[in-house]
């Protein structure tokens, strides 16, 4: 049977047979179209940590997976470290739980441009899975809950973010 099963990948084994652990279950990939957002991007991209969306075949704990698409919640610089395990990023507070792991290890620094990997929680948290430092971009990114919507202002928020959608860039 076919299934889609989305969860944080806790495993990448890179062996004579490929494997992406993701809930429980180990997929084959050696076959895999591989994406990151809408853009397709090779098999070892892929790290654990990363949020992905597996679509395939389960049988038991092994499955294959034709697709795996990877997804960020947000991309954008750290405003704030407010300790070792928060950090505000574009106006979300980002949680980094101790089973989350920062790339290389360490915490990045305020203007550092990162890519958080997690899930979306309320009111702008974000329960990370993995944040990794990025070389710099200037398309920043963020998921979560739209509210405040001023049709007058032409504006809306993400958490803390002030988002202006009346001007064009």
């Amino acid at each position: 049977r076919r299934h889609t099963r989305s969860g944080r990948v806790t495993g990448v084994q890179t062996c004579a047979l490929p494997i992406l652990d993701v809930n429980g279950v180990s997929f084959n990939t050696a076959a895999s179209t591989v994406k990151f957002r809408e853009e397709f991007v090779s098999g070892d991209f892929l790290r654990e940590g990363m949020v992905v969306a597996v679509r395939g075949r389960i049988d038991g704990e092994f499955g294959s997976a034709p697709l795996i698409v990877a997804t960020d919640v947000i991309e954008g610089p750290v405003e704030q470290v407010l300790d070792a395990n928060v950090l505000v990023v574009l106006g979300q507070t980002v949680l980094v739980p101790d089973s989350s792991s920062f790339s290389g290890g360490v915490p990045p620094a305020v203007g550092a441009i990162v890519r958080v990997y997690g899930f979306v929680k309320n009111e702008g948290i974000v329960k990370a899975t993995l944040v990794e430092q990025t070389s710099f971009s200037t398309q920043f990114r963020v998921d979560g809950l739209i509210e405040n919507t001023d049709t007058i202002a032409l504006t809306f928020t993400i958490g803390q973010l002030t988002v202006d959608y009346g001007t064009r860039v």
